[in-house]
């Protein structure tokens, strides 16, 4: 397809145009079809329809299509943004507008035939909307948008001309359903400026550099954080419909991710600001250097809790506007605020941005906190998995290594598939040696530019036992054998930091093991990601047949036995001193669920060890009683290691319980499920949706589907609960299940037989 932009400002930060066809022409069936960079939204007669780019390597686009009815006087109009900055949401790339409109295979225009308009109205020069995602979102509007999209050429025309772009893709991933959700009110009252106030600045506006694009802080035409600082709130009951100098908030019943929309009706001009997040963080008022800022007689909606601009402004002359935000965020609170003027707003709504295919599971409880645990899995997962498997959908939208690990599984309990899953890793493969990285190393999330250089070597084993565990899902031995180079460089990565004894010593950057506790305790012998390295070795000899990596496994994990254990415990690290590894007696919760997960410690060797982690760790431990000298886990990812474990191990009653005593509090606060085990991050993590698994096998019985045997796995069920199942194996088949009494039926498909384990 042609690629064209604007003849002049290629490389200007945060410039957005507009593409717009007009179709003249009898009533046609047609195909549209698109690339586009950075980002890109589409309409039709001022219909969302479409919303990209579904994200792919530096130097590739994943194509858009689309069926469309276009009857004469139609508009389509391709919004792109090209932000031109690095982040962990997108690759840092010159920005283009690719697309043909055909039907009967005949093209009936291409992207030169668009007409081109400069969206002046979003204003350019803002703060980042985070350190991992590009600019935040801030309007000056004498127009709505809505009119423009129905017809009215509103902005000022530029000339085009063709450009450069991407290696065009096939893509075989589900297209999002823009449904919509409502809210609730459930405060109101007036807004002032506060005297003193807890001013929002973060890294994301005092780090700007070479390291990190965007706008310094002296360049700002909209200082959009430090004006929603300023803001006190008094709740009363005088709630209007029209809001002046008052503001409303509202409650979405759960935590969804989207494009923020409202109907406004601007009285005298305003500033109108929403702000949002993902809870009420009544946390805020046990914090002692942040409380005093914050009325406690007003519900606490902290827009920057987890290290974002969680603000948009729009600066409004009086008329009727359609509001409708650029990109997607997630919340379940939303608070609307209106300054300096005086308008009419609506009730507001979110249109999901999720994958619909992750609801193809359905699931139906007595016990109705599993199927609000199971409810927050999907919820979750659908709002992670659109392109790539992202980490959070809000503050960073990043396809992280390690967590997709284990939303690469869940994708395929409720799917039947792992397409997104492919993209993921196809990017990975496709990614070029990045300058910034050391040689062999995979980036840490991906599509993504980390030009500070950090990476974390611990991510790139978790590639690879991905890979492994990827390979055994779907049986793509191909795509394995494409990233056998890529992976050979990565051990020899690893060889250079290999000391005397076989391990890993003094690894760089960013040493991951948890985040918790043992963080601190990495340098300079880490066991735990001595451990990983173990697994990952391991992995390789499967992929690949590699005997000495299988060899160096052994003799890694052996060394680690040797060193680690004092006896009770597995230690986290040891540190040089005098040329000589001396022991520290740093001992975590998290380290010995890696012992035992990958493999260097099982329940045969370490027999105390394991009946002690099983009984007295967990959830519900004491840790001032039981215990104290063993730092505790967190979510990510010790208490995942524990449930996967012992799950495997077949303490499925025990995993059962602690799945309710995890994660029922955040289903209960968000119906999604969380990063951390407290709510002082995102309360929407794609890794976190795993306890659907759980659920699924101890209620059923259920392990997998494989499509190429023609077979449907199941073990013996570990609690007798009356429910109903439905799962996708493929693209179109499902497997039935029906529990009623202790009665159990199967139905599965013709051709398809049921394997008792």
């Amino acid at each position: 397809m042609k690629a064209v932009w604007s003849k002049t400002a290629r490389t200007e930060k945060n410039r957005t145009l507009a593409f717009v066809y007009d179709y003249c022409d009898e009533p046609k069936e047609v195909s549209l079809k698109i690339c586009a960079s950075n980002v890109f939204r589409l309409f039709l007669n001022g219909v969302l329809f479409g919303y990209g780019p579904r994200r792919s390597a530096h130097g590739y686009s994943n194509r858009n299509e689309y069926s469309l009815t276009l009857s004469r006087g139609d508009r389509v109009v391709a919004e792109v943004a090209g932000y031109c900055v690095n982040s962990y949401y997108l690759v840092n790339e010159l920005p283009f507008f690719a697309c043909e409109i055909s039907a009967e295979g005949k093209v009936l225009a291409d992207a030169g035939q668009f007409r081109c308009f400069v969206l002046n109205d979003r204003v350019r020069k803002v703060q980042r909307f985070s350190f991992q995602r590009p600019f935040a979102e801030a309007y000056r509007m004498d127009h709505d948008r809505m009119s423009f999209y129905c017809g009215e050429d509103l902005f000022e025309e530029t000339e085009t001309c063709e450009v450069d772009a991407n290696i065009e893709k096939e893509c075989d991933l589900p297209y999002p359903v823009f449904r919509h959700s409502g809210c609730k009110k459930i405060e109101a009252g007036s807004v002032v400026q506060a005297k003193e106030f807890w001013l929002y600045r973060d890294r994301s506006i005092y780090e700007i550099g070479d390291d990190l694009l965007g706008y310094k802080y002296d360049e700002l035409e909209e200082k959009i954080s430090d004006e929603a600082s300023a803001f006190c709130y008094l709740s009363d009951e005088k709630d209007k419909p029209i809001l002046q100098e008052r503001y409303r908030l509202y409650d979405f019943g759960r935590v969804i991710t989207g494009f923020v929309s409202c109907k406004v009706e601007v009285k005298e001009k305003c500033d109108l600001y929403f702000l949002f997040d993902e809870i009420l963080w009544h946390e805020v008022f046990e914090n002692s250097q942040m409380a005093r800022f914050f009325r406690k007689d007003c519900l606490p909606l902290i827009f920057f809790r987890m290290g974002t601009c969680n603000v948009i402004k729009y600066t409004l002359a009086p008329r009727k506007y359609n509001l409708l935000s650029f990109e997607p965020y997630n919340m379940r609170y939303l608070k609307v605020i209106c300054t300096g003027g005086a308008a009419e707003v609506s009730d507001p709504e979110i249109v999901h941005y999720e994958n619909p295919d992750i609801f193809r599971t359905k699931f139906v409880c007595e016990d109705k906190d599993l199927q609000k645990i199971f409810e927050a899995s999907q919820h979750t997962l659908s709002q992670n998995s659109v392109d790539v498997l992202t980490d959070c959908p809000c503050r960073e939208r990043a396809g992280w290594l390690c967590d997709s690990f284990f939303s690469a599984r869940v994708e395929r309990l409720f799917t039947g598939e792992n397409r997104v899953e492919e993209n993921f890793l196809d990017a990975l493969l496709k990614a070029p040696a990045l300058p910034q990285l050391p040689q062999g190393m995979f980036p840490m999330c991906y599509p993504a530019d980390h030009y500070n250089g950090m990476y974390i070597p611990n991510w790139a084993m978790w590639f690879v036992i991905e890979l492994e565990d990827y390979v055994k899902r779907t049986g793509n031995e191909p795509f394995a054998r494409q990233c056998r180079e890529k992976i050979e460089n990565l051990l020899r990565f690893f060889e250079k930091y290999e000391n005397s004894d076989g391990l890993l010593e003094n690894l760089e950057s960013w040493i991951c093991v948890e985040h918790s506790k043992a963080a601190e305790f990495v340098q300079d012998v880490s066991y735990p990601t001595n451990m990983l390295y173990s697994k990952m070795l391991r992995s390789v000899y499967a992929l690949y047949g590699d005997k000495r990596c299988l060899q160096r496994s052994e003799e890694v994990a052996q060394k680690v036995r040797e060193q680690s254990y004092n006896g009770t415990f597995f230690e986290d690290n040891r540190i040089r001193v005098n040329n000589v590894l001396k022991q520290t007696g740093n001992i975590t919760e998290t380290c010995q669920y890696y012992a035992f997960f990958t493999g260097v410690a099982t329940k045969e060797a370490y027999p105390e060890l394991y009946e002690r982690m099983l009984h007295s760790f967990g959830p519900n431990r004491d840790l001032l009683k039981v215990y104290p000298n063993v730092y505790p886990s967190n979510a990510f990812i010790g208490n995942y290691l524990r449930l996967l474990y012992f799950y495997g191990q077949g303490e499925k009653l025990q995993v059962f319980k602690e799945c309710k005593d995890y994660f029922l509090y955040m289903a209960n606060r968000t119906m999604t499920l969380w990063e951390h085990d407290k709510a002082h991050a995102s309360c929407d993590h794609a890794f976190a949706s795993y306890p659907a698994i759980f659920i699924v096998n101890c209620l059923t019985g259920f392990v997998k589907a494989d499509a190429k045997k023609r077979a449907v796995y199941f073990e013996k069920p570990v609690l007798k609960k009356n429910c109903s199942l439905r799962l996708p194996i493929d693209g179109q088949s499902y497997v039935e299940i029906e529990i009623s009494d202790g009665k159990m039926t199967r139905k599965v498909p013709d051709g398809y037989q049921i394997v008792d384990l």
